[in-house]
């Protein structure tokens, strides 16, 4: 009995100590904790506005607005204001930004942004959203993340003030920022002016997404007009496709582009039309495309093709600093331009009556029937360092209508540093129906420019030949001198030649034009008529002088006729 007792009173006494805790700590404890509760719930907005008010003033950026609602899971302002309400950098009718609670702090779920309107500009290579910009450019060095929370944008818009001239911005889209982002962006820009080159009506059109952090663009982009001035590149009616996917940093990434233009100038070369493929990664500065591009009625002065295609590679440093171009490169429809065709035609003609009129005509006339169903085909490679500039043709031939092969290139070189007579390389030979035979090697000199030797075989027309058994021409700097010899057989003016040598030695400049036997020239033949006057072959030495040149025959064989 007295165990029962015993027991009975330590019980009790646990059971008055858990009423005391109650009463007395937990109770208490619960009442303050449930006032506290009431009084921030009472005063939520002010916490919060306070919370954000404070943020914003920590980081000196000038904000309005209203608290619409707090809530546990969701806040929504309205009537942002960033910056100068006159002239604000961003404006939003109303944004909802849904917590999320996990371990540690709770973080942003999603944001809902209704009607935003940025202010932005690109002034001296600077982008800038104004009072925005201490949120935007903290001045930490760590790469770009997009943030971890999902986004829903209702017509948002942006114009960005840039040098070269203004762009607008419109997107809507509604996803996750690390992926699962989907929407539209359009972009337009009336008038953008960089250097000499002025850009007009250009439009950007299509979905952007976010895959894996990685953001995306399909779409359109067209040109109403591309000028660069004369000398350099005009386009018209430009319509490409875009596929882009950015790195996760935004420091690079990879596209493709296709399109086309209807018109298309580049210096004095002009192209009906051009069409364009082509893939290419942007990273660390540097530009890796392949491309296949074709092009139809490219016209120049001094040719003329149909149609021309090239598939390549193509790579660019930091800045264009520099270029490797690789391509290989076919066409159809070579003719002669304008320009050559004009002066074959006012030579032959002004050369009417003699051999050298009828070797031009019968040249003109085989270049215009070798050039309807001719073919090209090639490969090049072009290197640019600054201002140096390399072109190196391994090989290219140009076959006429006839199927014989009219030009042939093989190791040829071209380099120039933008002034002066550039540097030639290789191996070049001509030949075609009723066409000249031409076989030359050209070298580069070693203090700049070219040396080129070269040997034409005999080329008849109308009972008529010219041959150019050997000619070596010489370049430096802005001069070009020349020597070697022709063999010319036909009518003269006013005479007939048979077997005429004739000595070619002379130099061009842009100063002073073109200057032939400077010293005293030996010509032979093998029998020479002038009127009524004939010479048996010997020769003749011409030497300059003032007025008319002097000339003396060497030999007898001299014919005068009775009466004379």
């Amino acid at each position: 009995m007295a165990d029962l007792a015993e027991n009975d009173t330590t019980a009790d006494t646990a059971v008055r100590r858990r009423s005391f805790w109650r009463r007395r700590i937990v109770f208490p404890l619960l009442l303050i904790l449930g006032l506290a509760f009431v009084a921030l719930w009472v005063q939520r907005k002010a916490i919060a506005d306070n919370v954000i008010g404070d943020y914003l003033r920590a980081r000196h950026v000038q904000a309005t607005y209203r608290i619409e609602h707090i809530g546990g899971t969701r806040q929504v302002l309205s009537d942002i204001v960033i910056g100068n309400p006159k002239h604000p950098s961003l404006t939003v009718e109303r944004a909802e930004v849904v917590v999320r609670y996990r371990l540690g702090l709770p973080g942003i779920a999603r944001i809902v942004l209704t009607r935003p309107r940025l202010y932005g500009t690109y002034l001296g290579g600077k982008l800038s959203f104004g009072a925005l910009d201490p949120l935007l450019f903290t001045g930490k060095k760590q790469p770009f993340a997009l943030p971890d929370f999902a986004l829903d944008l209702d017509d948002g818009r942006a114009v960005l003030e840039t040098d070269y001239g203004p762009v607008g911005l419109k997107a809507d889209g509604k996803g996750s920022l690390r992926g699962g982002f989907a929407g539209v962006l359009a972009a337009t820009a009336p008038k953008l002016t960089a250097g000499r080159c002025e850009l007009s009506g250009a439009t950007l059109y299509g979905k952007i997404g976010i895959d894996a952090a990685r953001p995306t663009f399909d779409g359109p982009l067209r040109l109403q007009t591309l000028d660069c001035g004369r000398g350099s590149v005009q386009l018209a009616q430009a319509n490409l496709t875009a596929q882009v996917r950015l790195d996760r940093d935004l420091a690079g990434g990879d596209g493709k582009l296709a399109g086309n233009t209807r018109a298309a100038r580049y210096a004095s070369t002009v192209a009906d039309a051009l069409r364009l493929s082509a893939k290419a990664s942007f990273r660390g500065g540097e530009l890796t495309a392949s491309y296949d591009l074709a092009g139809d009625g490219l016209r120049q002065a001094q040719a003329q093709v149909a149609r021309l295609t090239a598939k390549g590679s193509l790579r660019t440093g930091k800045g264009l600093d520099w270029l490797r171009l690789e391509t290989d490169f076919d066409g159809q429809g070579f003719h002669p331009g304008p320009g050559l065709d004009g002066v074959l035609q006012r030579s032959a003609e002004g050369a009417d009556g003699t051999a050298i009129g009828a070797v031009l005509r019968k040249l003109r006339g085989a270049l215009g029937r070798e050039a309807n169903g001719s073919t090209f085909t090639g490969q090049a490679s072009v290197r640019r360092t600054g201002s140096l500039t390399s072109v190196i043709v391994p090989q290219a031939s140009l076959t006429g209508g006839s199927g014989e092969r009219v030009l042939s290139l093989s190791r040829f070189q071209y380099l120039t540093d933008g002034g002066g007579i550039p540097r030639l390389a290789g191996n070049f030979a001509t030949g075609g129906r009723d066409l000249p035979r031409i076989e030359g090697r050209v070298e580069q000199s070693g203090n700049g420019g070219f040396t080129a030797r070269l040997a034409m075989a005999s080329y008849q027309a109308d009972g008529g030949s010219i041959a150019v058994p050997s000619l070596a021409i010489v370049a430096n700097g802005d001069r070009v001198g020349f020597a070697g010899r022709a063999i010319v057989s036909g009518d003269l003016p006013g005479g007939h030649a048979d077997g005429l040598l004739l000595p070619l030695s002379g130099n061009w400049s842009g100063a002073s034009g073109l200057a032939l036997w400077r010293q005293c020239a030996e010509l032979s033949f093998d029998s020479l008529r002038f009127a009524n006057l004939t010479l048996q072959r010997h020769g003749l030495t011409v030497c300059p002088a003032r007025g008319r040149p002097i000339v003396r025959y060497a030999g007898g064989g001299l014919h005068v006729p009775a009466g004379l």
